[in-house]
C-alpha cells in the first residue's frame, strides 16, 4: 500500500495544520529536493496505516519497519484482521511470509503489482519527482517535531516513467487506467530538514458496483538509524507460488 495508498486532503491524529492558499510552481516548489534530502539520509524508521473501503465494508492495515536507501532494503510487518505479513526486499528480489508462515522469495521480474507496492522503499517518495503543482496547508505536529505541509498535485505518467522496473511502472499505469485520471492529489510534511515526515494519499477505483477507497498513512523518523537487512536462510525460502501480501 506505500505507493498508490493514503489520504489526500484529511488532516487527522497528532496533525494540526492551519491551511493557507498561496500556491507555486513545480519549479518553485519546496518537495524539489525533498526526495534527495530523504534518500541521503541513508536509513529511516517507517509507520503506515491504510484502510481500503467499500461500500459498508471496511478493512484496516497497519505497519511497522525500517528502511535502507543506499543501498536499498526494507523489512515492513503488516497487520489486518489479526493476522500479518513480513516482507523483506533487498534490492530486485523479495521474501514474503504469513503469520510466521514458510518464507516465499519473488525476483523483480516476477513482481505482482501488490508486491511491488508493499516492497519498494522509495516507490512512494518517487512522487516528490512528478509535482506539478505545490500549496502550502500549514505546520503539524509530528511525532513531537514541527512539520511544513504541502499539497502536491503530482503527474502519475512521470511517475511511472522514473520507476526502475517495468513490474513498478505497470502499477503506476494501472492506477490511470482505473482511476480515469492522471493526475493524483498527495499531502506530504517536511521536518526541519526538508525530509519527508509524513505522506497521505486516497485512491478511489470506481469500477464495479461498488466503488472502492484505498486510503494510507507513511511516516519517516529515525533518519540515520541503524538498519541492518539479510535474506531469510536458504533453508527457510520456498520456491512455490507467491502469497499476496496481506
Amino acid at each position: 500500500m506505500t505507493a498508490l495508498t493514503g489520504c489526500g486532503g484529511e488532516h487527522t491524529g497528532d496533525d494540526k495544520a492551519s491551511p493557507t492558499s498561496a500556491s507555486s510552481p513545480a519549479g518553485a516548489s519546496p518537495l524539489a529536493a525533498a526526495y534527495t534530502n530523504t534518500v541521503n539520509s541513508g536509513s529511516a524508521g517507517l509507520s503506515l496505516t491504510g484502510e481500503v473501503t467499500g461500500g459498508t465494508t471496511s478493512t484496516k492495515v497497519t505497519g511497522e519497519g525500517k528502511i535502507s536507501f543506499k543501498p536499498p532494503a526494507s523489512s515492513l510487518t503488516f497487520s489486518s484482521k489479526g493476522k500479518s505479513t513480513e516482507i523483506r526486499a533487498i534490492g530486485d528480489s523479495a521474501y514474503l511470509r504469513t503469520s510466521a508462515g514458510s518464507w516465499h522469495k519473488v525476483e523483480g521480474d516476477q513482481m505482482t503489482g501488490g508486491i511491488t507496492r508493499d516492497s519498494s522503499p522509495t516507490a512512494g517518495l518517487s512522487f516528490l519527482n512528478s509535482v506539478t503543482r505545490t500549496t502550502p496547508i500549514g505546520a503539524a505536529t509530528i511525532r513531537g517535531g514541527q512539520a511544513q505541509g504541502y499539497r502536491a498535485a503530482v503527474d502519475l505518467n512521470k511517475v511511472a516513467a522514473g520507476q526502475r522496473s517495468p513490474a513498478e511502472q505497470q502499477v503506476f499505469r494501472s492506477l490511470i487506467k482505473e482511476t480515469g485520471s492522471s493526475t493524483l492529489s498527495v499531502d506530504i510534511w517536511l521536518d526541519a530538514q526538508k525530509r519527508v515526515a509524513r505522506e497521505k494519499y486516497s485512491v478511489t477505483f470506481p469500477t464495479g458496483k461498488t466503488p472502492t477507497t484505498t486510503t494510507s498513512t507513511l511516516d519517516l523518523y529515525d533518519y540515520g538509524t541503524k538498519v541492518s537487512i539479510t535474506p531469510p536462510p536458504d533453508s527457510a525460502v520456498k520456491t512455490t507460488d507467491t502469497p499476496s501480501p496481506g
